[in-house]
């Protein structure tokens, strides 16, 4: 059906009886129950029934416990079906929820830290006696404890060399990298020029090649070192076998 009429919002041709279009009566409806629940929460009153809310929740005891019987049911319903808990979207793989709910959770999650460490601060603006991060007692000074401090470092390095290696930036002049990898040429040929030159001096004083420890058996590397090699080099036999029966 097709109306000569226009919608008084969007100025689009009517694709129902009345004043707004189908999408635009969606928008005001959803507007009308968000204005609704702020004002029954502000009163102290649930949201549903409109029956005094007890503890400063939204909702009353009653209209609480139907809630979570509907989400127990339903919850159910879509894992047994295999659907997203959220959505509703059929899924393919084992997880409950799908791709896109998972980052919108992930969001949720991050702005919801964020939220707390505000609140503590707020709350602890005078004398700060507690890191930020872990909230345990600082042992030095400023916002986070040493602990806190070189996960953060690492953390912020990580995404820096992974930044300069997306733009093809050397990592270690700055310079603009030509080559594959991290480095660009004439840093790669310093690295490898200096790690043989440790190579050859931890050789001359006796000192294991990996680790630095010094060796007394005449050999290059030290027991515990050997021990690791031995391990990684038995798995690389063992996955280079399987790939050959298949």
């Amino acid at each position: 059906m097709t109306y000569t009429t226009l919608c008084l919002k969007c100025s689009n041709p009517m694709d129902k009886k009345g004043k707004y279009c189908s999408s635009c009566l969606k928008e005001k409806n959803t507007k009308h129950k968000k204005l609704y629940r702020l004002n029954q929460a502000q009163k102290g009153l649930c949201i549903n029934c409109g029956k005094p809310s007890e503890g400063g929740g939204f909702r009353c005891i009653s209209c609480k416990i139907k809630q979570n019987e509907h989400y127990k049911i339903t919850t159910q319903y879509r894992k047994d079906n295999k659907l997203c808990v959220s959505c509703a979207i059929p899924i393919t793989n084992d997880n409950i929820i799908c791709d896109d709910c998972k980052i919108k959770r992930n969001i949720y999650a991050n702005n919801y830290r964020k939220e707390i460490k505000r609140r503590v601060i707020d709350i602890l603006k005078d004398e700060i006696m507690l890191c930020l991060q872990c909230l345990k007692p600082l042992d030095r000074k400023g916002k986070y404890c040493s602990d806190c401090v070189i996960k953060r470092n690492y953390v912020n390095r990580q995404q820096y060399k992974n930044k300069l290696i997306t733009t093809k930036i050397c990592t270690k002049c700055g310079n603009p990298n030509d080559s594959t990898g991290s480095n660009c040429n004439k840093c790669k040929k310093k690295l490898t020029e200096y790690k043989r030159n440790e190579y050859y001096y931890r050789k001359v004083n006796k000192l294991c090649v990996k680790c630095k420890t010094p060796v007394f058996d005449g050999k290059i590397t030290c027991p515990a070192c050997r021990k690791i090699n031995n391990h990684y080099m038995k798995k690389l036999y063992k996955n280079t076998e399987n790939n050959e029966k298949e």
